[in-house]
């Protein structure tokens, strides 16, 4: 996909990614609510609600985004692709809002498990004093998480290959505060190209009771993501 001769550095060590570190990152709290509000309009969490039924699928193991640009493999056939645009025209044509489909690049299913895997991307335009780097969204992503949680339980995050790019990954797991409020896990990776402001996040969610096997299709996925 988009190309550099220079990626963008990776952390210098994981430890770097503890939470407390959170206080030296003098980001503005309107810079979260804005990097939050572009994730979350959609109301991520429809992994217990969602059905075979409901989605209309696309065909192909690979999709592309061209803007900004990014290519998605999907980790076996078990996993389809969801058709957003179809998604979007019938909320739309129910009177629902949509704008959370306007961050929202790809989407899949995967019945066995009742698992689905949500990417978002978009170009970073808020101006701040210190650059948005994986690392510092990684550390806003992994708070907003904790509070969709009752008693969350946080993996140390870990560095990752996002397709040929420095990532950081990360799972959390717990009971959710709204909605279903059954045990509920997420897998999430994000990482943040630095030469144009893009940022990237791919959301796994599952039953915790899955997380472990999901995983091993969840690296894959992201080791075949061209960002």
């Amino acid at each position: 996909m988009a190309t550099s001769a220079t990626l963008a550095k990776p952390p210098r060590q994981a430890a770097s990614l503890g939470l407390s570190d959170m206080r030296r990152l003098n980001l503005r709290q309107s810079v979260l609510r804005t990097l939050v509000l572009g994730l979350f309009l959609l109301g991520t969490f429809g992994v217990t609600s969602a059905d075979d039924d409901d989605l209309p699928f696309l065909k192909g193991e690979i999709q592309k985004c061209e803007s900004p640009q990014m290519l998605l493999k999907r980790p076996h056939d078990g996993w389809q692709f969801v058709d957003l645009e179809k998604l979007r025209l019938k909320a739309k044509g129910l009177g629902e809002d949509t704008k959370g489909y306007r961050n929202l690049r790809f989407r899949l299913w995967f019945g066995a498990k009742r698992a689905e895997v949500f990417v978002w991307s978009w170009i970073d335009e808020e101006s701040r004093e210190q650059p948005l780097t994986t690392e510092s969204f990684a550390l806003i992503k992994i708070e907003h998480l904790k509070g969709v949680f009752e008693k969350p339980k946080l993996k140390k995050p870990k560095l990752v290959k996002f397709g040929k790019r420095p990532g950081v990954f990360f799972t959390i797991e717990g009971t959710l505060r709204e909605g279903t409020k059954k045990p509920h896990a997420i897998l999430c990776a994000v990482c943040v190209r630095e030469e144009d402001k893009t940022v990237a996040v791919i959301q796994l969610e599952c039953d915790p009771k899955h997380a472990k096997a999901l995983k091993k299709d969840f690296l894959k996925l992201l080791k075949n993501t061209r960002f």
